[in-house]
């Protein structure tokens, strides 16, 4: 399961893109990076060359990563710079929170096992995203949010996905075993418990009882441009969510499940559901004892869950036309 930090909420406006600044040699630029990413030692090689200003911040171990990146937001925030990271989709998620609570433009460098985020922004190495830190460039991007009404802790956020049903289950079992065989093995293993396991859930949508497969929601809307290509998204911006459903009582079979899940197993964007609606919000209910998935990560439903795009909420440095 995912660690979560508490603390004040992230704030979830729309934020100002003009505080995207140009950070010369990467001055005031704090950059955490996850010590298990797979190409976290490269990335940080060729940041030290390409951002001599930038000042990393040392990781021991995974489970420090949301002190470091409390720290290390506090400290740019104090000089006036930004929070970078390097890591994949689940490194992005904590730092792009921690960057919220503390109003921070972030940088994201590439240099995870996957990097969803990172290239749906344009960042498909060290260099462009290095590049745009120097150059002030960025823009205003959409997060979403995960509620959970009458609790007393801030949402969570998810920049990619968020799913329910069989792939959450593949997500819960292959981070419970990944610490023990890495990540391609406990994949390996978590498709078949993930299908063979899988159990039609009832829930309520907006009000309305349905009985699902699976349930996809992305963070802004994904389009499929040809029939090979796995589905992108166009924009960062739309304040929109992509609502995506498996039916279980409409002749949806389970080997239709199976061969789903094999598809899009690093990749829940791809799944091909045939139920979408675009959204700006959506409420769960009914969900006790279900497990959900949001970047990569895993969770324990409480009964009401409530998705919210939040537009334009969180700064980031990408490659975009200067204004």
């Amino acid at each position: 399961m995912a660690a979560e930090r508490r603390g004040r909420p992230a704030p979830t406006g729309r934020a100002d893109p003009s505080r995207i600044r140009p950070l010369p040699g990467g001055a005031g630029l704090r950059v955490v990076a996850n010590p298990a990413a797979t190409g976290a030692e490269r990335a940080l090689a060729e940041l030290r060359s390409l951002l001599p200003r930038a000042r990393p911040v040392t990781v021991r171990s995974p489970g420090g990563l949301p002190a470091a990146l409390e720290a290390a937001a506090r400290s740019a925030a104090e000089a006036g710079g930004a929070l970078g990271v390097v890591g994949g989709d689940g490194s992005v998620n904590a730092a792009a929170r921690a960057a919220l609570r503390h109003g921070l433009p972030l940088a994201v460098f590439p240099g995870g096992a996957l990097d969803h985020f990172a290239g749906a922004a344009g960042l498909r190495s060290v260099s462009v995203a290095a590049t745009a830190v120097e150059e002030g460039r960025g823009a205003a991007v959409d997060v979403a949010l995960i509620g959970t009404p009458g609790a007393h802790r801030p949402p969570r956020v998810f920049l990619n996905t968020f799913a329910l049903g069989a792939y959450a289950d593949l997500v819960r079992f292959r981070e419970l075993v990944r610490p023990r065989c890495g990540r391609r093995a406990a994949t390996a293993l978590a498709l078949p418990f993930a299908s063979g396991t899988a159990r039609p859930f009832a829930l309520r949508l907006d009000g309305t009882p349905r009985r699902l497969w699976l349930l996809f929601a992305g963070n802004g809307v994904y389009r499929q441009h040809s029939l090979h290509a796995l589905p992108t998204r166009e924009r960062l911006s739309d304040g929109l969510l992509d609502v995506r459903l498996l039916d279980a009582d409409a002749g949806q079979r389970h080997g239709r499940l199976v061969a789903l899940l094999a598809e899009a197993v690093d990749a829940p964007h791809a799944l091909a559901l045939p139920e979408q609606h675009v959204v700006p919000r959506l409420r769960l209910a009914g969900l006790r004892g279900l497990t959900y998935a949001y970047d990569g990560e895993a969770a324990a439903a409480p009964d009401t869950l409530t998705l919210t795009a939040a537009p334009a909420a969180l700064l980031l440095y990408r490659p975009v036309p200067s204004k």
